[in-house]
């Protein structure tokens, strides 16, 4: 009995069976109770950083590598990780992808995408859409219907 209570202690210590990743909850509701401010809230989630989730990471004796996306959330905040999910454990030393809020724009794989999902997606980021139909070749991957191309605004910006 006793080695057995002991087992599952150590095991929720993290002294053995991997880490578990952080969840971003706990960490906002930590980070709040540190500087004494309520977390930040964003559509009811808590905003937590990806900065802040990759130090937790590395604290826990993890690699983290970052990759920025678009989405309808703050620039830098932590979107989730990538193919896991809080809680899971991993291997000591195990190289995690936490995913970052690169704030409103358009995906790089949205040419060939539905139309309509499309705009749904970057409707939910407040990214402006614009249709105009276009005459593709016979031979063109792109179906009717399907995104053929896509202008992002910032690039127009930059160039002027």
């Amino acid at each position: 009995m006793a080695a057995g209570g002991t087992a599952f202690v150590t095991y929720r210590a993290e002294l053995w069976g991997g880490k578990a990743l952080p969840d971003p909850a706990s960490l906002a509701s930590q980070a709040g109770a540190a500087d004494g401010k309520e977390p930040g809230k964003e559509s009811g989630q808590a905003v937590v950083s990806a900065k802040a989730m990759t130090r937790a990471l590395r604290a826990k004796g993890l690699k983290a590598r970052t990759v920025r996306e678009f989405s309808g959330r703050e620039p830098g905040s932590f979107l989730g990780y990538k193919g896991a999910a809080a809680g899971t454990r991993v291997r000591n030393g195990s190289t995690v992808t936490v995913r970052e809020s690169a704030g409103p724009g358009v995906p790089e794989d949205t040419v060939g995408k539905p139309a309509a999902k499309v705009v749904d997606t970057l409707g939910d980021m407040g990214v402006p859409v614009r249709y105009k139909q276009v005459v593709v070749s016979g031979d063109s991957k792109v179906q009717e219907g399907q995104v053929a191309v896509t202008l992002s605004f910032v690039k127009f910006v930059l160039a002027e």
